[in-house]
């Protein structure tokens, strides 16, 4: 208990405030206990006195803990979403209830399409409309229809793609869509 004598000597007479520390302690079952001292002066009908409260924080420390482990996997996915996203050149959130879209990533190419505040079968009808190949534009206007989507996902439960031409520019590019 070297800590507590410590705590208790830091307390000087002319401490006006407190002294604070954590501190761990091996209990009689031999268990490791995380404890947190308080120290300061008191006055007290028989003169000055150095009040010393001890509580166990075995909890709190467990919670500091278990945040930075969540804030450790929270990093790594992160990183590992910012990888995968410099890998897609467009990356959504589509919800298909209220039938609106959210950009995560995005080219410059379809800004015009993407930042409109408007539902989706509008969005997908204007993507196939302007930047998919003409051999392709009735098959991915009909792997675009929501009910299908949400049927297959539903169904299926992991993800639904289609492979298809894409204008990037004056160039046509094979893409594979996926909705997952």
């Amino acid at each position: 208990y070297g800590i507590i004598d410590e705590l208790i000597q830091s307390v000087t007479p002319e401490l006006t405030g407190f002294v604070e520390r954590e501190y761990r302690v091996e209990g009689k079952d031999g268990a490791v206990h995380h404890m947190s001292g308080f120290t300061t002066n008191i006055t007290v009908p028989e003169g000055d006195r150095i009040l010393f409260l001890a509580r166990n924080i075995d909890e709190r420390v467990a919670s500091r803990t278990s945040l930075k482990n969540l804030n450790a996997k929270y990093e790594q996915t992160k990183n590992a979403l910012y990888a995968l996203g410099s890998t897609y050149f467009g990356i959504y959130y589509v919800n298909l209830d209220t039938k609106r879209i959210t950009t995560i990533r995005r080219g410059n190419d379809v800004r015009s399409i993407f930042d409109e505040d408007i539902l989706l079968e509008e969005i997908f009808e204007k993507y196939v409309k302007t930047l998919v190949h003409p051999e392709d534009k009735a098959k991915v206007a009909e792997f675009l229809n929501i009910e299908k989507i949400r049927d297959v996902l539903t169904e299926k439960g992991q993800r639904v793609f289609i492979e298809y031409q894409r204008s990037f520019g004056s160039v046509y590019k094979w893409v594979r869509l996926y909705f997952q």
